[in-house]
């Protein structure tokens, strides 16, 4: 199988938490806003870190995403700012998840965390919507695109969450990583 690695820009994205009443809500918007829903998936995401690295005291992450049909092993560079949540990121699709992880392991790579979810994904013209139940957290809202431009893609995501009737002013700058270790730090 040969390796497939795709370099992408900057990843825009905005993250809100939902109450199970406003997912389906928002659900039948995105179908009204021409919005065409291309499946639900069950993603299971597993963070590693390394001991000589310490990716997360700098602000990066690797991911090890298990599909019911593929795997993808990503990179997300350090935040770059702004309102709302941008990295850089590399991925690549791996043909088999558990010869990665030990991979991973064999270099030293330690698990950290991990985040299970169902996914609903719909997508129009480069933006992508992911409405989100994640095990132990909750619902929530993703829209993303990817662009070269910061400046153009965060102006088209901001008339995307209006649309949607959603208030920039919920925007979630942590991970679903970040945010079930404050949760589980809280209680």
């Amino acid at each position: 199988m040969a390796i497939r690695i795709s370099r992408m820009p900057t990843e825009v994205e905005a993250k809100i938490e939902l109450e199970p009443t406003e997912l389906e809500a928002l659900a039948r918007r995105l179908g009204e806003g021409r919005f065409e829903e291309r499946g639900e998936e069950r993603e299971l995401d597993t963070y590693f870190d390394h001991p000589a690295l310490g990716l997360a005291e700098r602000d990066e992450v690797l991911r090890l995403r298990e599909t019911e049909a593929k795997a993808f092993l990503t990179y997300k560079g350090p935040r770059l700012g702004r309102r709302f949540k941008e990295r850089e990121e590399v991925e690549v699709e791996v043909g088999d998840a558990r010869a990665a992880r030990e991979l991973l392991e064999a270099l030293g790579f330690v698990e950290v965390g991990r985040v299970d979810k169902r996914r609903r994904i719909f997508e129009r013209a480069g933006v992508k919507v992911c409405l989100d139940e994640v095990r132990g957290l909750g619902f929530f809202a993703e829209i993303e695109l990817v662009a070269a431009d910061r400046d153009r893609a965060e102006a088209e995501l901001e008339k995307v969450l209006e649309e949607l009737g959603l208030s920039s002013a919920r925007i979630l700058r942590e991970s679903y990583l970040e945010l079930a270790s404050s949760r589980k730090r809280r209680h």
